[in-house]
């Protein structure tokens, strides 16, 4: 793994200064023509050995691709997992959501912006993954589909629930993913795994439509349907000694997502789910939910919305955000510990950003592979804990001697959404744990928090530490 990272790192830095841009036929295709670029096609040769060369340590996983927002998408991602899927054999992929942008181009109406981002999601990303083999399922996230016709006002146009919902099952109708079948606008549902004992929760985190036909009418928050439905179907009949990924559109806690409305508005299901980690009681209306007796444990919370890379842990459970698969440089502002990121250019590997998510087959580890600009992480599930007085003694193994050891309360945070230095977008704090230059953690005030140690290159590990 570690000797496979450094010739991988090697092999982009030769590319990084991009190459000739002209096709070519029948790369990973078995002879179907590609539209990609030669350097995309010699880049996923190098992608293909360094995913498989961990396979048997991380049978399970799939590939994780959000904010996709056409037409500002050089939109080679989705042929890009299409080539790796056989190859591979990863034949899920999830996509985070928001497809659209977020006004329409001059030429289309509002509706016509909406329905034409659909097609574009369809034809080149759906489509080309299916023909392979592979199966693609699809979070909402607050602009599906929804779209504005200018930053200047309201207007727009906003598809129905109805409409948003069938098109997004379009891809994992049964047997692949089960929804509500008593709710006809569900954008939720979740896909078990037996061979790997996982079930993957695709939560709708936009599920509040407006029923005025206006743009960005797809607004925050889970409705008491959706959550009675994880409660009692997705979590409530979870096998025993299974566990389960939980992926939705806007992340639920601080840090990964903005100190904005976002947080708040998922506030109750972020309350459910840690009452089933950690085997608590939650309420909301009518409904009341004991999971005392559960089995399982999230193994991690991914999403998109911030087009940035961020990582957390609060409360028993491991939060990932995933950066924008658009061209848009906010992963290079807003992703703090990641670096100097590339631009997003057509001209070099890094014209598109997506992950390959591979889970260990102990379910202990979860290691995110960067395609694109960016760093592989990796996550270890299970909570460290610490308690006051105490230390605790962590190592990265994968990562060679002397990495740089951080960490922060997952609590709370402060962003300047104005910054364009990664260094600044958060300050921090650092009351629960600290971390000393050679991983030891000692023990503050009782609460969550991230322990991270990454190299020069700033591949990360990941622990989750709760001080008691």
């Amino acid at each position: 793994m570690h000797t496979e990272g450094l010739s991988r790192r090697r092999f982009l830095a030769e590319l990084a200064s991009g190459a000739g841009l002209a096709a070519c036929p029948g790369a990973l295709h078995g002879g179907e023509a590609s539209r990609l670029p030669s350097v995309l096609n010699d880049y996923l040769d190098a992608v293909v050995r360094d995913l498989n060369a961990v396979a048997a340590d991380y049978p399970e996983g799939f590939f994780f691709v959000t904010d996709l927002h056409n037409p500002t998408n050089h939109a080679l991602s989705g042929e890009m997992i299409a080539a790796l899927t056989p190859q591979t054999r990863i034949w899920k992929t999830f996509c985070g959501g928001d497809l659209p942008g977020a006004y329409r181009q001059s030429g289309r109406t509002a509706r016509e912006e909406a329905l034409w981002a659909w097609e574009k999601y369809r034809t080149g990303w759906i489509d080309p993954i299916n023909r392979v083999g592979g199966v693609v399922y699809t979070a909402r996230g607050n602009h599906d589909l929804s779209v504005r016709d200018s930053s200047g006002g309201a207007s727009g146009a906003t598809l129905s629930a109805v409409e948003t919902a069938e098109r997004l099952r379009f891809s994992h109708r049964r047997p692949f993913a089960v929804s509500n079948p008593a709710d006809p606008t569900a954008c939720y549902f979740y896909r078990d795994v037996p061979a790997a004992k996982i079930r993957y929760l695709v939560a709708d985190s936009s599920d509040r439509v407006s029923s005025t036909s206006t743009g960005w009418s797809v607004n925050y928050g889970i409705r008491e349907t959706q959550l009675a439905w994880i409660g009692d179907v997705a979590l409530g009949t979870l096998p025993a000694g299974w566990d389960v990924i939980v992926i939705q559109h806007i992340p639920p806690a601080p840090i990964v997502s903005d100190a904005s409305g976002e947080e708040p508005s998922l506030h109750d299901f972020r309350l459910l789910t840690e009452a089933f980690q950690n085997r608590g009681t939650f309420a909301v209306g009518t409904r009341r939910w004991d999971f005392s007796s559960a089995t399982g444990r999230i193994l991690l919370n991914l999403s998109g919305h911030e087009h940035a890379d961020r990582f957390s842990h609060l409360n028993g459970i491991p939060y990932v955000t995933i950066a924008c698969d658009a061209y848009y440089n906010d992963y290079r502002y807003w992703s703090p510990y990641c670096g100097d990121l590339p631009k997003k250019a057509l001209e070099t590997i890094y014209a598109q950003t997506f992950d390959a998510v591979r889970v260990s087959g102990d379910h202990e580890t979860i290691l995110l592979q960067r395609i694109g600009g960016g760093q592989d992480r990796l996550l270890h599930t299970r909570v460290r804990t610490v308690k006051s007085g105490e230390s605790l003694r962590l190592t990265a193994p994968s990562l060679g001697p002397g990495p740089t050891w951080i960490s922060y309360d997952g609590d709370r945070v402060k962003q300047d959404g104005a910054a364009t230095d990664p260094s600044k977008f958060c300050t921090f704090y650092h009351e629960h744990a600290f971390v000393s230059a050679d991983g030891c953690v000692t023990a503050g005030t009782s609460g969550s928090s991230l322990v991270i140690a990454h190299d020069t290159d700033y591949r990360k590990e990941l622990y989750c530490v709760e001080t008691i």
